[in-house]
């Protein structure tokens, strides 16, 4: 009988289905939260030290249920917060991991409830794009942002909360600037995008006109403080269309310290494109990972806003089961999420662990010594009836 080459290929491939994943650092599940008598919202949070986990609980009657989860060992916090939603936009653990900040969709922008660990509600602020724990005046405060938009202005509104007296903001900063985000005072400027404390503007200075040269000055790098409305200059802006796109992707990420870039297709060598993690306005720095970067699929890059307490940016992706490296040795490899770790001053990037993910969609967060993992079906990404638990040793 003769057996085509087609045949004999399935067969070597069959045989050496999958690559060993023990160098991978596979994460051994701690524990799983479940809960049968409706689901888990698929919003969550790991805190950035790893002593709580937070996540929302939906009974079939729609009756919603905050849960503080330490994760050392000890009682769970259930707080009802049908009042406020049942549909969170988002879970997150201030900085320092003592406030979390549960929001909702509202007729202007977001409204935020901030609990500390306890499960103590410290109030409501209504209204607000996005929200950051800070302090101001010598005292724990948050700092809240705003921007609304009309057919002719723009203007920005930065709100500082006591969080102990969190009716009415304590201090109020207001930036307006015409539609296209131009402002006049204390120069003409562009503003580009707020720096993550929300307390300093990124802006370019317009340049002026010179009479002796009869021509236009260089535009120019400034940061004004929202604070005290100083503005400080910096230098010589050399190409003002690469600034602009820069302006733009910073922008849309308004609130995180740094921004990851990932371009170009996997190679056995890595990537034909680049691999870079932005600290401002045409101020880019290579990654340097120290695992092969070729195994993975790009698209599926996700870094997370909170850093870890040293600092680092936290991201994931997901193996390509055809990746070019395997591929290279007549070889596949099963589907998993690795978690990675960046040195923002280094550059330096390491795996820290992985999970297993054959297949579906996953959302994870990770503090500390933890991480958070919900699997959901691409029909129905709201939640799931449960939600993982594992340690990173």
């Amino acid at each position: 009988m003769r057996i085509s080459r087609t045949l004999i290929l399935f067969l070597f491939f069959s045989l050496f289905s999958f690559s060993s994943s023990a160098n991978d650092n596979v994460l051994k599940r701690s524990s799983t939260m479940t809960f049968t008598e409706g689901y888990i919202d698929s919003h969550f949070a790991v805190s950035p030290a790893g002593t709580h986990l937070a996540y929302i609980a939906v009974s079939s009657n729609g009756k919603a249920a905050l849960k503080i989860h330490p994760l050392a060992g000890g009682k769970t916090v259930s707080v009802d917060i049908t009042k406020f939603t049942n549909e969170p936009m988002e879970i997150r653990f201030s900085s320092d991991s003592r406030l979390l900040f549960v929001s909702r969709i509202a007729k202007s922008s977001k409204d935020w409830a901030v609990f500390t660990t306890a499960g103590i509600e410290k109030g409501q602020i209504k209204g607000s794009d996005d929200t950051v724990s800070s302090s101001f005046g010598g005292k724990p405060t948050i700092t809240a942002y705003s921007l609304r938009k009309s057919t002719s202005s723009q203007v920005h509104t930065v709100d500082i909360y006591d969080v102990d007296k969190m009716k009415k903001p304590v201090k109020t900063f207001k930036i307006s600037a015409d539609v296209r985000g131009r402002m006049k005072k204390p120069e003409l400027m562009d503003i580009a995008y707020f720096s993550p404390d929300y307390m300093k503007v990124y802006v370019k200075i317009i340049g002026k006109y010179d009479k002796k040269s009869d021509s236009k000055l260089p535009d120019v790098n400034g940061i004004f403080d929202v604070e005290t409305s100083k503005l400080t200059r910096g230098k010589s802006i050399s190409n003002n269309s690469l600034w602009d796109k820069d302006s733009i992707t910073f922008s849309k990420y308004q609130g995180l310290t740094h921004i990851l870039n990932l371009t170009g297709v996997p190679k056995t060598s890595g990537t034909s494109g680049s691999f870079k993690y932005g600290l401002g306005i045409r101020n880019w720095k290579p990654v340097k990972p120290s695992y092969k970067l070729g195994r993975y699929e790009f698209s599926t890059l996700k870094a997370q806003r909170t850093h870890s307490l040293k600092g680092d940016l936290i991201y994931s992706m997901f193996i390509d089961p055809q990746n070019p490296i395997v591929l290279k040795q007549m070889k596949s490899e099963e589907r998993f999420i690795h978690f990675f770790t960046l040195n923002i001053k280094s550059g330096d990037s390491k795996r820290i662990g992985a999970v297993k993910a054959k297949d579906g969609l996953i959302r994870w967060s990770l503090g500390g010594k933890y991480v958070a993992v919900m699997r959901l079906h691409k029909n129905w990404i709201i939640g799931n009836t449960s939600l993982e638990i594992y340690r990173i040793d």
